[in-house]
C-alpha cells in the first residue's frame, strides 16, 4: 500500500436506474430480489433468483450481483464472499 491509502471501507452501493420489473428470462414479476447477472449463454440480464440459480454464472465481477429491495425505490447491492476457513483456537493444535 502507498502511503495515504489505507484498506477500502464498506461502502453502499445502489441500483441507479427505475427498479426491474421483471425476469428477463422467465419473465416473471420481481418482487424484493434481482441478479444482475451474466449467462451461462453469455449475455447480461437482470434476473430473478431462480433463474439466476438454473442459468447464471456466480456472484462478483463480470459474474453477478444481487440487489435486494431495502426500501421502496431503493435497491441496495449485495456482496457475496466466500467464508473465511476458521483458524483452530486450541492449545497444540
Amino acid at each position: 500500500m502507498s502511503k495515504g491509502q489505507g484498506p477500502k471501507k464498506n461502502r453502499i452501493v445502489r441500483w441507479t436506474g427505475s427498479p426491474p420489473d421483471y425476469c428477463d428470462l422467465c419473465e416473471r414479476h420481481i418482487i424484493n430480489a434481482f441478479v444482475d447477472a451474466k449467462t451461462k449463454a453469455g449475455p447480461w440480464g437482470v434476473l430473478c433468483l431462480e433463474c439466476h440459480a438454473e442459468e447464471g454464472v456466480g456472484f462478483g465481477i463480470g459474474r453477478g450481483a444481487l440487489y435486494r429491495k431495502v426500501r421502496v425505490p431503493i435497491l441496495q447491492k449485495y456482496e457475496w464472499r466466500k467464508a473465511e476457513p476458521k483458524e483452530d483456537v486450541r492449545r497444540g493444535a
